[in-house]
């Protein structure tokens, strides 16, 4: 690793003195930056050891929010540090937890994974004595906290994901030994500024370069949110002058549940004998009935109620019949990648408990036994309405919240197989693409791709959702939030290749 450290000259003209100084305080009035638009990048998480940290009473934190002017639609980058300015209060509060005289400071160490930095943090970078990067490595009994000076309010926020530059190289813990229980990089969160949870890597690090990530989805909803970066060495010897912790290009992206009308954009697509989508509104029958369509003559009154931008897409019934014995099908073909549709008859389903059963198939894609691979499909249920036609033209009126059954098949390897997961969807984006937590992550099932599969979804009275795949139970999950809405449907998506074909058999709900 090539370190670079900065120096001035023996001489400088005292005008660029005075501009420095006017710089470097600038600096340190800035304000967190906010960026709206695209998603955060996608790197891997942390991964660690969990661990908890109460922090004492005489370690004071910012008990007052940062105030984060943003458009609160979508993905806002709410906050981000590349540490060119230094480390300054604000935006970071920098603690010693230990009461030692270390904590972070900013280095002139180059970062690799960034041609343009030319300084990031250390974790003991300020200290008495101040310790050289070309020479020194860490001491002992480090426990340096970098925290934003103060709390994130999280109370819209339906998603978010920190993530940073990381370089690590510290000597590790020895497995049952207290004496010597590692040096440790922890991204730690708390919802009290007191009691902070997170994930620590005990194993030393790779000493290399890697950008990371940590999810904070599960603090969606929360008034205030803390996040701590945080570097420790036990009480032994670093003989070999590791560095520890050096972390650049911090970044904060939440995700916010759209409360404003989506701009109308004109959806183009390729002529097909297929029935076009219409905004018409469906009778709704008795939903104290149960519900079953076995597509036998028509798939009236299915049609395509909520799509991704531009997506290209074939709605049809097919009459004809398989190997099975199975005859008349709803036949949805989704042609360009990374798009989805949703199809409903838009009738009511009983109130729970209840139980959606379905048989469905992916289509093998041209000159070949299988799928593409990520092709999708899934029942959607707990959809709401409210009565206008759907789709309107910013696809206000339906489906804007939901469940969603995602199946997808893989190849990978040259192997072949089908994973599910569950999501509560709160929203969709300027793309109308859906986004909310997942109940259930991917979850890997056996079943034959070349075959229809049944997927049963039972409801029950005490909100719990259990997900069967061919009578076999895969998964339960329990949720509530919109188990009283009851439109339902079907859904075909494709993934990073294009097309997705499904055949569904019948769809039924009792």
């Amino acid at each position: 690793m090539k370190l670079t450290t900065k120096r001035f000259a023996k001489y400088i003209a005292p005008i660029f003195v005075i501009a420095l100084i006017l710089f470097v305080v600038l600096l340190s009035t800035r304000q967190p930056s906010v960026q709206a638009g695209s998603p955060p990048p996608d790197v891997p998480d942390i991964e660690g050891e969990p661990f908890t940290v109460v922090l004492e009473a005489d370690v004071q934190v910012p008990r007052e929010n940062i105030e984060v002017n943003a458009i609160k639609s979508g993905w806002v980058r709410i906050f981000e540090e590349d540490f060119e300015g230094g480390i300054t209060n604000p935006p970071w509060l920098n603690i010693s937890v230990s009461g030692g005289p270390y904590i972070w400071g900013a280095e002139a160490i180059e970062n690799p994974l960034d041609p343009s930095s030319t300084q990031v943090a250390w974790g003991v970078g300020t200290g008495v004595p101040e310790l050289d990067p070309q020479v020194d490595g860490y001491p002992a009994d480090v426990d340096a906290w970098l925290v934003p000076a103060g709390a994130f309010d999280f109370t819209e926020v339906v998603d978010a994901e920190m993530t940073f530059d990381l370089y690590l190289d510290a000597v590790p813990g020895v497995p049952g030994d207290p004496t010597k229980i590692g040096n440790t990089f922890a991204v730690a969160v708390s919802t009290d500024g007191s009691t902070y949870t997170g994930v620590q890597i005990i194993d030393g690090g790779s000493a290399n370069w890697e950008s990371l990530g940590q999810n904070l989805s599960d603090y969606a909803g929360e008034p205030q949110v803390w996040v701590a970066l945080i570097f420790k060495s036990d009480m032994q010897p670093n003989p070999d002058n590791k560095l520890g912790a050096l972390i650049d290009n911090v970044a904060l992206d939440v995700l916010y549940q759209s409360k404003s009308l989506l701009p109308y954009v004109s959806y183009d697509f390729t002529p097909t004998p297929s029935p076009t989508p219409t905004a018409t509104p469906t009778a709704t029958p008795n939903p104290d009935q149960d519900y079953r369509d076995t597509f036998t003559d028509t798939i009236v009154p299915w049609e395509a109620r909520r799509w991704t931008n531009n997506a290209d897409f074939a709605l049809q019934h097919r009459s004809d019949c398989d190997e099975g014995g199975r005859c008349g099908f709803l036949e949805l073909d989704v042609k360009n990648n990374e798009k989805y549709v949703i199809v409903s008859p838009l009738v009511q389903s009983k109130s729970y408990p209840y139980n959606i059963e379905i048989e469905a198939r992916l289509m093998p894609k041209s000159g070949s036994d299988y799928p593409r691979d990520q092709a999708q499909y899934g029942v959607i249920f707990g959809g709401n309405w409210n009565g206008a036609a759907c789709p309107a033209t910013d696809f206000s009126s339906c489906f804007t919240q939901y469940y969603e059954l995602r199946v997808r098949f893989r190849s990978v390897n040259d192997k072949e197989f089908f994973e599910y997961k569950l999501k509560r969807i709160d929203g969709h984006d300027a793309n109308n693409q859906s986004f909310g937590p997942d109940l259930i992550d991917w979850t890997k099932v056996d079943a034959n791709p070349k075959k229809f599969v049944e997927w049963d979804i039972n409801v029950s009275s005490d909100a719990k959702i259990r997900i069967s795949m061919n009578n076999n139970h895969v998964g339960t999950a329990q949720d509530d939030k919109y188990l009283d809405n009851r439109y339902f449907g079907f859904e075909v998506r494709t993934g990073n290749q294009d097309g997705s074909r499904v055949k569904l058999d019948y769809f039924k709900i009792d």
